[in-house]
């Protein structure tokens, strides 16, 4: 997530900071199909975890790492829009299998407040392996 999003590191901070270029979804994106809090992208995964992993000060199952592609659309109410590159851990609702490290995967996720209400994480809600 972009600045004040939670990640692998401490919450606020992204896997690559360094990295701040912003992602054009383009005029012709259908944004306004989107529900609000939900963003479609692709990623590509960067590690999975057997164990829980912390988002956002909760303990959390289904939870990968992954580097941001492309942001497909969105709906109104993104607080904190990924960028390309950018690396961030997500939690699945559902994962019936792991994915593979550097599979690239197409996304649909919500994004959800913290307890710190500055900062914000997704929860992926479908996905499917992109080619």
């Amino acid at each position: 997530m972009v600045g004040n999003s939670c990640t692998e590191k401490q919450m606020g901070e992204s896997l690559s900071p360094e990295n701040d270029s912003t992602i054009d979804i383009g005029e012709d994106a259908p944004q306004e199909s989107q529900n609000p809090n939900e963003i479609v992208l692709t990623a590509f995964v960067i590690e999975t975890f057997d164990a829980k992993k912390e988002i956002c000060g909760q303990e959390k199952q289904n939870v990968v790492a992954v580097k941001i592609d492309r942001i497909v659309s969105h709906g109104q109410g993104i607080v904190n829009l990924p960028k390309k590159d950018q690396e961030l851990l997500v939690h699945f609702l559902v994962m019936n299998e792991k994915p593979e490290e550097n599979q690239k995967l197409a996304l649909t996720a919500q994004e959800s407040l913290c307890a710190d209400a500055s900062k914000t994480y997704f929860t992926i809600l479908k996905h499917e392996i992109s080619e």
